[in-house]
C-alpha cells in the first residue's frame, strides 16, 4: 500500500465518520429536538457574551425584551465581524448542538464519549463570543489577547469550528464502536 493510497483511505474513513456524526441527531425527533435546543441556547449564550452586563440587566427588568436584545446583538455581530463572522457563529452553535447529542449518546451507550467531550472543549473555549470569537476565554482573563487577532476574530472562530469538526470526525456514529 502506497502512502497516497493510505492517506486517501484515512481521509475517506474520517469523512464517513464525520458524516455519520453530523447526521446522527437527525435519526429521531428527540435527538433532533435536543440538538436544536442546544444550538439555540448556544447561540443565545454566544450573542449574550458580547455584552453580558446589558443582557443581565435587561432580562432582570423584563424578560420580554430578550428577542429585541438578540436582534440587536446579532446586528452587532454582523457589524463587528461581517457576514462571515455571523455565519461562523451560527455554524458553531449548530455544531455545538450536534456535538452535545453525539457525546451524550456515546456516554449513554458506554462507547466512551469523554474523548469526544475533551475534543470539543478547545472549540468551546476558543470559538464562542459572537463579536470577537473569545468564547469562554474572557472568563479566564484572556480578553485583551483577542485585540491582536486579525480578521475580526473570524480566524479564531474558524479554528474553533475546525476543532469541533475534528472531534466529531474522530467520534463518528456513537452507536458504532470504532475499536
Amino acid at each position: 500500500m502506497t502512502a497516497s493510497t493510505f492517506v486517501r483511505a484515512a481521509t475517506r474513513d474520517a469523512s464517513e465518520r464525520l458524516y455519520r456524526a453530523l447526521t446522527y441527531p437527525l435519526l429521531s425527533a428527540r435527538t433532533t429536538a435536543l440538538a436544536v435546543a442546544v444550538a439555540v441556547a448556544t447561540y443565545v449564550v454566544l450573542v449574550a457574551s458580547a455584552d453580558p452586563t446589558a443582557f443581565a440587566a435587561a432580562v432582570a427588568i423584563d424578560v420580554a425584551v430578550l428577542p429585541d436584545l438578540l436582534v440587536t446583538s446579532t446586528l452587532g455581530t454582523y457589524r463587528a465581524a461581517g457576514w462571515l463572522g455571523l455565519a461562523l457563529t451560527v455554524a458553531y452553535a449548530a455544531l455545538a448542538g450536534v456535538a452535545t447529542v453525539v457525546v451524550a449518546a456515546s456516554v449513554r451507550s458506554g462507547a466512551g464519549g469523554t474523548e469526544g467531550l475533551l475534543g470539543v472543549a478547545p472549540g468551546v473555549l476558543a470559538a464562542g463570543c459572537a463579536t470577537c470569537g473569545a468564547g469562554l476565554l474572557p472568563l479566564l482573563g484572556v480578553t485583551g489577547a483577542y485585540a491582536l487577532f486579525p480578521y475580526a476574530g473570524n480566524l479564531v472562530r474558524a479554528l474553533g469550528l475546525a476543532a469541533v469538526l475534528l472531534a466529531l470526525a474522530r467520534t463518528g456514529d456513537p452507536r458504532v464502536c470504532s475499536v
